[in-house]
């Protein structure tokens, strides 16, 4: 017989679980099983048995592998911004030093990064970019998550320009960032120079630009 669920949970093998933990046991499925045999050797079903639900279940809140595959992701992009990015950074820095630092720390880490390598060679670059620079809400809210702070902080200080909106410096800051990200020629000094020469200026309120472009001057002639 059927086993038969509560409203907002989801048929397994074994207890009945939450809609929300079911989710995270299918993408940390996923992630394992890429990992262990690659994402085009992984099938669906071999995600429903490891996470231990019927493979209808999956089906239901993940509508197929392509969509899983972004799941993924998503969820180690999370990890390195949230482990490895944040915990390089010092709150002593300025507005410019902190943009700088953080396009250039996520630029590395993902590049290096063996689980997002795999990921992204079973993707492709086009979708790729759309995932990392398009309109995706949970790439959106991740990025704005990071710089909020720094923005509002800016913004108070007269650091920041002011004739646009949060939303869109994030989404030109995901675009310099999959630039770079999709090149292969750079070095690491070479690209955190590229992002203080051409992005931070693009961020800056014209007087905050002005002041950071007489300091430089002055260093490089001293």
């Amino acid at each position: 017989m059927d086993q038969v669920t509560e409203p907002g949970s989801v048929r397994r093998r074994g207890p009945t679980l939450d809609r929300a933990t079911t989710r995270v046991a299918i993408i940390d499925s996923a992630r394992a099983l890429y990992l262990e045999h690659g994402v085009r050797n992984t099938t669906m079903e071999m995600v429903a048995q490891h996470a231990g639900i019927v493979r209808q279940s999956l089906y239901d809140m993940v509508p197929g592998r392509e969509e899983l595959v972004r799941l993924a992701i998503m969820g180690r992009c999370t990890e390195i911004i949230e482990h490895k990015v944040r915990p390089a950074l010092t709150e002593s820095r300025s507005f410019s030093d902190g943009v700088v630092e953080v396009c250039a720390l996520t630029i590395e880490f993902v590049r290096h990064d063996p689980e997002l390598t795999n990921l992204f060679d079973a993707t492709g670059k086009y979708k790729i970019a759309e995932l990392l620079a398009g309109p995706h809400p949970a790439m959106q809210e991740l990025v704005a998550s990071v710089f909020q702070d720094d923005f509002a902080r800016a913004r108070r200080n007269g650091e920041l320009r002011t004739d646009t909106d949060d939303d869109r410096i994030n989404e030109w800051i995901r675009g310099v960032v999959l630039m770079i990200l999709l090149r292969t020629d750079l070095r690491p000094d070479t690209e955190r120079e590229m992002l203080r020469t051409f992005l931070v200026p693009a961020l800056l309120h014209p007087r905050q630009w002005q002041r950071e472009y007489e300091a430089r001057n002055q260093h490089l002639e001293a």
